[in-house]
């Protein structure tokens, strides 16, 4: 009798597959926040590590020169920001071979999709969950984002040299249609029209980039959202282990378990008066 190996095709049923390609795309197809907040921090928690410490300037005081005297140093005591790496999220599926050939469409591609989405949204829910820890409150829970809620969001950021670069709103699906109601925002001598047919963003206003989700988090029976005004350096996001998808095949269960998970950390980095107030939440009835 010849000798044997066990080959990668004799182990294929134990090995694992990668499918990370469309679980990126899916989640890349649902992302809001996470395309909208500060990613860079990301490659100080690659190799180890559960903590970003975000270092930042303070202002340094200016006085006036008088004639033959010497000038006075400043000496600020720096401070600095903490992002956290604690949220390992995941999603899972076992799919019997029976189920597996008896299915017309992909099953297996069916749900590493429907994984994609599940983490995508968990992120984007995470980070418009800050919304209660943003120092500014606007707008009001008796009515709809209105057109002084917007100025006041505006004059807020203006007062805290916001740079006007990078502005956004993210609203529920409810503050969108209130945003498209309102005269100044879609008429086109205004803002030069504003779309509602672009994806997740509807356009731009007062500097602006608007765009709507359902994950804007609702409270007393979903009847008030607390919808987000920020800087994209309001809030970070960090990731360790980026989205991915595992495999293996359970002898016991003559089955494929799926498995997608990722690894990050959310946080606010700029909203105080020393850094300025980057992010306004905005409370609005639906």
């Amino acid at each position: 009798m010849a000798d044997a190996n066990v080959t990668t095709t004799t182990a294929a049923n134990f090995i694992p597959e990668i499918w990370a390609a469309d679980t990126l795309k899916a989640i890349e197809n649902k992302l809001v926040m996470a395309n909208l907040v500060l990613k860079k921090y990301s490659a100080e928690v690659k190799k180890f590590g559960d903590t970003v410490h975000i270092n930042y300037f303070q202002n340094v005081t200016v006085g006036d020169k008088a004639a033959d005297t010497a000038v006075t140093f400043s000496a600020n005591t720096e401070g600095k920001i903490d992002l956290t790496v604690n949220k390992h999220k995941y999603a899972a599926v076992r799919i019997e071979d029976i189920a597996d050939a008896q299915s017309k469409p992909d099953i297996k591609a069916g749900y590493t999709q429907k994984i994609g989405y599940g983490l995508a949204k968990q992120i984007d829910t995470d980070l418009l969950a800050l919304y209660s820890g943003v120092s500014t409150t606007k707008g009001y829970t008796t009515s709809k984002i209105t057109l002084q809620t917007l100025l006041d969001v505006m004059q807020t950021f203006d007062e805290n040299d916001v740079p006007e670069e990078d502005r956004y709103l993210v609203v529920s699906a409810a503050q969108k249609r209130a945003l498209l109601e309102i005269t100044e925002i879609i008429r086109n001598d205004y803002n030069g029209g504003i779309s509602p047919l672009k994806s997740a963003s509807i356009g731009s206003f007062l500097g602006m980039q608007i765009f709507w989700s359902n994950n804007v988090p609702k409270t007393s029976s979903n009847t008030i959202s607390h919808n987000l005004a920020f800087h994209r350096e309001a809030f970070a996001l960090v990731m360790q282990i980026e989205p991915r998808i595992q495999t293996d095949y359970n002898l016991a269960y003559l089955s494929d378990e799926v498995v997608g998970d990722v690894l990050y950390g959310v946080g606010e980095v700029k909203d105080d008066t020393t850094l300025g107030k980057y992010a306004v939440h905005i409370q609005a009835k639906e």
